[in-house]
C-alpha cells in the first residue's frame, strides 16, 4: 500500500485510486479542516441534487452546477461535481476534473472519517455530519 498524506485527514493511495482523484482530494483538504466547524463548506456540497457550492483560498472549489445553475451529467445521465485547484498553488495537472455524485458523497465520508481517527473529542461532530448529508453509506 502507497499512501500519501494529502493535508492531515486526506490520503491518497496509488494502488488503489486513479491519479484523476486528487484535484477532488485536494478541495477535501480545505473543505474538512481544524479551522470551521465541519458543516461549515459540507453544506455547500451535499446533499447531492441542490447544485451547492464551496470553495476558498488557496484557490479551490467543488461545484454541483455551472454559473447558470445548470447541473452536469456524464454521457449515461447521471449528476456530476466539478472540483478545481489552482494549478500554481496545488501543482496538480489537471487541476480539475468532474466526479460521480457516489464519488464525492465516498470520498467525504471517508475524509471525515480520518478526522474523527485524529479527533476523537469530535466524533459526535462526524457523526452528526454523516447523519444530516446521509452518508452512512457512502
Amino acid at each position: 500500500m502507497t499512501k500519501i498524506r494529502i493535508g492531515n485527514y486526506v490520503y491518497f493511495d496509488a494502488e488503489v485510486q486513479d491519479l484523476n482523484v486528487l484535484p477532488l482530494l485536494e478541495c477535501l483538504r480545505f473543505a474538512i479542516n481544524d479551522g470551521q466547524p465541519l458543516e461549515h463548506y459540507l453544506k455547500g456540497i451535499l446533499p447531492p441534487g441542490e447544485g451547492g457550492y464551496c470553495g476558498g483560498d488557496p484557490g479551490w472549489e467543488i461545484c454541483g452546477s455551472d454559473n447558470d445553475l445548470k447541473n452536469w451529467y456524464d454521457g449515461a445521465g447521471n449528476r456530476l461535481y466539478y472540483a478545481w485547484t489552482h494549478q500554481p498553488v496545488s501543482e496538480l495537472d489537471p487541476c480539475d476534473g468532474y466526479y460521480p455524485v457516489d464519488v464525492v458523497r465516498h470520498h467525504v465520508r471517508e475524509v471525515l472519517e480520518n478526522f474523527r481517527n485524529l479527533n476523537p473529542g469530535r466524533s459526535a461532530e462526524v457523526d452528526a455530519a454523516i447523519k444530516r448529508f446521509e452518508l452512512e453509506n457512502a
